[in-house]
């Protein structure tokens, strides 16, 4: 089931070079997660609940077994080792015991010949619920998931200009287009090997061997075909199951999730609702912010403790605040479960903080810009958290390089009904049309932080080819998801070893080489560079000990691990740093945008997007271009039009006819400046890029809205009914 090792062209860090995936994915012949095929292999389906909030009375499986095809029915009574998983708390059912939490949570699981008999034989489950209240509103939600309060210097200290807000985001899916799926393979042995798009192999296979009852060596993760991730495959969603059933029938078995399923099977962005308030004199120098963040974990904790850390931990933005009250609560509800989606936590804050900015800036008749200049954080700044910046952070920099790029000039009417506000729906003409410039300012933490054990492990493998020419395969866990890291190990091996003729890359398994960690956080880059750099220069002084050249035959293996800088918890009463920094490193970025609005019709057009991000060291620029518009785009999908819509915890709009993205026609060109300036603690000096657009792009958009309208907009996704006043 591995693919092959993969030989690869030039290029080395700090250079553009093709995408390794490139032509096969342009030409059609990249295999997906949900391409994979085995032998006798069988079809798995999910029953799932109805019912956002119900006790489960009884299960009945009698009909569904005697439906032909049919080899396993499973539930909860069925699972051999732990009932429980989780990220952060083990406390996610495998399958539904006493009672649902959620709308679409996993009740039972099917194995049969073809996926319509799995389907049909799932329909005849007999499951008998109580319907209970759900808890659908998180104001009113009894049982918090985690509490934090940042205490920053006088917290009361008074300002000579206050502003105010409350702010509101909808829930946001990571809306990738390749559905959860996979291949669980029995080895013959008691042990299974797993086929998955997935963020994070090793971690997997450690929630799953306990529920399997297996020793993790049993259980075996190998990378199948990512087809997007942003956040939404780091928990778990078919693996367990399909493993469950392909060790019950001995057979290997497929899941594929549809469309609809999919929106129930993994998690999403938190909804948050923020009351802020800022302080300034008016010199238009920040003295005080206090917010006040909740966010909505609905059922389970996934990775809600980390959010609503990075919530609160970057509510004030990259600015000089000398004092602050921040409390952040992330709460239980029914309503679908919420986890980690690009930028969690601080694509919430950044929506509420920027906004202030704006009215700031109003309120004291300041530039938006020079208001942001005047506050902007620099190098031995402290942050609300006490920690020091001590690395690299051009925060002044970004917005001076931002605020400089020239937007273009309005466009005459009449012209092409797809360059006006509403496009292909041709429905306006251009009367009413006003145009509005926004600005925003944003940052998020770089790698894992509080004291989590972040690490990387990379293995090199030296050898000569038939030819007698050198080669190096490296070994990686981590996970490709459209993010480029596999280009990244072949720059890293390509600058280190000069002498190899070929690099390649060797199947992603958790069989072959230690944990990588997660594709997220903005860490793969800086920590997959880290391992592969030091595995190469293990294998370098290895190489020059044996006189610089390999017998045929001979070769040279090595694993090397690699760790950033120590991180501590912050204080759960105060919320400060002790003796380690809470954070490895921080990026920023900031954003210029034009819109145009139909403020009789509501309509809006996004007409261009001017930014400069602080990226490190760019290991490839072309890349980090394409992380900046992807990035964006997603920001671009919540400020107008993405939000998961739920009645009493029930989704009602799990299509991609009702749950709208961005296409092509909703972009605009994107004006991008790469701002280096290396990280002292990075590989390189490199910094992750895919975060940073998500951040602040939503802020950005939302406030060229109000430029262009005068209202408040004070809810993302903006509704046509929100510009025109209904």
């Amino acid at each position: 089931m591995s693919a092959p090792a993969r030989k690869l062209e030039h290029g080395r860090v700090g250079e553009s070079i093709r995408r390794v995936d490139a032509i096969p994915k342009v030409a059609g012949e990249f295999a997906y997660a949900s391409d994979l095929f085995a032998a006798g292999m069988l079809f798995g389906h999910t029953l799932r609940s109805p019912h956002a909030s119900a006790r489960v009375k009884r299960i009945d499986t009698g009909e569904a077994r005697k439906m032909p095809g049919v080899h396993a029915v499973l539930t909860h009574k069925d699972v051999p080792g732990e009932k429980r998983y989780g990220l952060e708390f083990a406390d996610q059912p495998v399958l539904a015991m006493e009672d649902v939490r959620y709308f679409g949570e996993p009740v039972a699981i099917v194995a049969a010949e073809h996926p319509e008999q799995a389907r049909r034989a799932a329909e005849r489950i007999y499951v008998e619920y109580i319907a209970q209240q759900p808890i659908a509103d998180a104001e009113h939600a009894p049982e918090a998931c985690r509490e934090m309060r940042i205490v920053h210097g006088d917290p009361f200290a008074p300002g000579e200009v206050t502003v105010e807000g409350v702010y509101e985001l909808g829930i946001q899916d990571q809306a990738f287009l390749g559905p959860e799926s996979g291949l669980a393979v029995p080895d013959g042995r008691g042990g299974i090997d797993i086929y998955v798009a997935t963020q994070w192999l090793h971690v997997d296979r450690d929630q799953i061997a306990p529920c399997l009852d297996l020793p993790p060596e049993q259980v075996r993760i190998h990378l199948a075909g990512v087809g997007g991730a942003f956040g939404g495959r780091e928990d778990l969603s078919m693996q367990i199951h399909g493993a469950l059933l392909a060790l019950r029938t001995n057979r290997p078995v497929k899941m594929v999730y549809n469309r609809e399923e999919s929106f129930a099977g993994h998690v999403h962005r938190h909804p948050a609702k923020i009351w802020a308030e800022h302080r300034a004199g008016r010199d238009g120098k920040l003295v005080n912010v206090r917010m006040r963040i909740l966010l909505d974990g609905g059922a389970y904790a996934s990775s809600s403790t980390a959010v609503c850390s990075n919530a609160a931990s970057f509510a004030c933005g990259p600015y000089a605040v000398p004092n602050a009250l921040i409390e952040c609560k992330a709460v239980y509800t029914n309503n679908p479960p919420c986890g980690a989606m690009r930028g969690f936590g601080a694509v919430q804050t950044c929506f509420a903080a920027e906004a202030q900015m704006d009215k700031l800036a109003i309120a004291l008749e300041l530039d938006p810009v020079e208001l942001r200049l005047r506050n902007a954080l620099a190098p031995g700044d402290v942050l609300p958290t006490g920690q020091q910046i001590d690395g690299s952070l051009p925060v002044a920099e970004v917005i001076r390089r931002c605020a400089a790029l020239q937007e273009p000039e309005p466009e005459e009417l009449p012209r092409d009904p797809i360059r006006l506000p509403g496009g292909a729906g041709n429905t306006t003409r251009g009367d009413g049309i006003r145009r509005g410039t926004g600005f925003a300012l944003g940052f998020k933490n770089i790698c894992y932080s509080e004291g989590f054990d972040d690490y990387c492990a990379a293995r090199v493998r030296l050898f000569t080819d038939a030819d007698g020419e050198l080669v190096a395969e490296i070994n990686s866990a981590a996970a490709e998801v459209g993010q480029g890291v596999t280009n990244v190990m072949v720059q890293v091996a390509r600058t280190e070893l000069p002498e190899v003729a070929d690099v390649v890359l060797a199947p992603h398994t958790t069989a072959a080489v230690g944990s990588a960690g997660s594709s997220s956080a903005s860490r793969q880059t800086w920590m997959t560079a880290g391992a592969v750099r030091a595995a190469c220069l293990a294998v370098k002084d290895e190489l020059r000990r044996r006189g610089g050249t390999l017998t045929p035959g001979e070769e040279i293996d090595l694993e090397r691990v690699y760790r950033h800088r120590l991180t501590a918890p912050l204080d759960p009463k105060t919320g400060q740093i002790g003796k380690e920094p809470a954070h490895v490193a921080f990026a920023c970025a900031a954003m210029k945008v034009v819109v145009e609005v139909d403020v009789e019709l509501g309509l809006t057009r996004v007409v261009w997007i001017g930014t400069a991000q602080d990226v490190g060291k760019a290991m490839n620029p072309q890349a980090v271009f394409g992380q900046i518009e992807g990035g964006t785009a997603q920001g671009l999908g919540l400020a107008l039009m993405e939000e998961l819509q739920t009645q009493d915890g029930l989704i009602t709009n799990a299509s991609f006819t009702d749950y709208l993205i961005p296409t092509a026609l909703d972009m605009p060109p994107v004006a991008a400046e790469l701002v280096e300036e290396p990280e002292p603690f990075a590989p390189y000096g490199a910094k992750g890029v895919g975060e940073p657009p998500t951040v602040v792009s939503t802020a950005a958009i939302v406030s060229a809205l109000r430029a262009a309208t005068g209202r408040p907009l004070t809810r993302v996704p903006v509704r046509p009914d929100d510009i025109v006043g209904l």
